[in-house]
């Protein structure tokens, strides 16, 4: 960050309509000189030191990740080979497309493949022409309306 893009930053957070110049900054604190003009030949300048937060947020698409969120479950069964390509296909898919795979249960005879969007799930499945058995869940409100979790079962 340089010195203008800091000043212009303080200067909009709290809405001054004068100019700050900051003449040296930490990560920690500013300090600045807070500019109002009050005509054409006059200035008023007020030395003011400011201390710096920086607030730390995760985006929608890390919380995701972190917490472990899916909308999708698909249940492949039977043979381990054909389950391990399947699977190679569908992680292809969804990274491709800004997606992820939020945990893979392996289960006694087969893997369950929790994926985060339901849409590019069902998309998958309609661009390798897959008919799996499909079921939908309850598991809360979103915004108002109803929100699925779908489970896609395959037996291969």
């Amino acid at each position: 960050m340089n010195k203008t893009t800091l000043g212009n930053a303080i200067r909009i957070e709290l809405k001054l309509n004068c100019q700050v110049r900051v003449r040296e900054f930490s990560t920690k604190e500013a300090k600045t000189e807070v500019i109002f003009e009050m005509d054409e030949r006059q200035k008023v300048v007020f030395p003011k030191i400011f201390e710096i937060k920086i607030a730390h947020e995760t985006c929608q698409r890390c919380y995701q990740i972190s917490s472990g969120y899916y909308e999708a479950v698909i249940q492949l069964r039977g043979n381990r080979m054909k389950i391990e390509k399947l699977h190679e296909k569908l992680k292809k898919y969804v990274e491709k497309r800004g997606g992820f795979i939020a945990k893979v249960d392996m289960v006694e005879n087969g893997e369950d493949i929790y994926v985060n969007d339901k849409l590019m799930t069902n998309e998958f499945f309609t661009f390798h022409r897959l008919k799996p058995i499909r079921s939908f869940r309850l598991y809360g409100m979103r915004q108002g309306r109803k929100a699925y979790r779908n489970t896609y079962s395959m037996h291969l």
